[in-house]
């Protein structure tokens, strides 16, 4: 009998999967964003109409994938390959990657899953030091990529 999934499913619980760049200890993600896509539309109006216009399509755009975590070592495979493109990506070339987001049930198996084709990271960002709270320190890094798909694994 198959495992019943029980929807809707918390957004809690989610893990990221990107080859020969995150292992176990550094694939422990607080926050995942940027699951959007968007195709833009061109309005053309029809010479001697003026009731209505054409309504064309453009490529599709797709927001950038922003993960967070709590920063992490500093031999990080993940952190090296951000500072490799963002310093030197414009002059050695860019290596992209294919990153899978999993959405998990309670068991910690995917139900569902986002494949991001073609990603590279664009902008890393430590968050602020204040001596005056008691908060973990941040690490926000965003990735540019060519498209997502969805799949449902249940």
């Amino acid at each position: 009998m198959k495992n019943q999934v029980s929807y809707p499913l918390p957004s809690f619980r989610f893990g990221v999967k990107l080859p020969g760049i995150l292992s176990s200890t550094n694939a422990a993600f607080i926050e995942a964003s940027g699951f959007g896509a968007e195709m833009q539309v061109e309005e053309v109006v029809s010479g001697g109409h003026n009731g209505w216009s054409y309504k064309l399509p453009n490529p599709t755009r797709y927001q950038n994938l922003v993960l967070k975590n709590g920063m992490i070592e500093k031999d990080s495979p993940l952190i090296k390959w951000c500072m490799e493109t963002l310093l030197y990506g414009a002059d050695n070339g860019i290596t992209t990657k294919k990153m899978t987001v999993n959405l998990l049930d309670a068991n910690s198996k995917a139900v569902k899953s986002w494949l991001f084709e073609g990603a590279y990271p664009v902008k890393y960002l430590a968050s602020e030091l204040k001596s005056t709270e008691n908060q973990v320190a941040l690490e926000t890094v965003e990735f540019a990529y060519k498209f997502f798909t969805t799949k449902e694994l249940s």
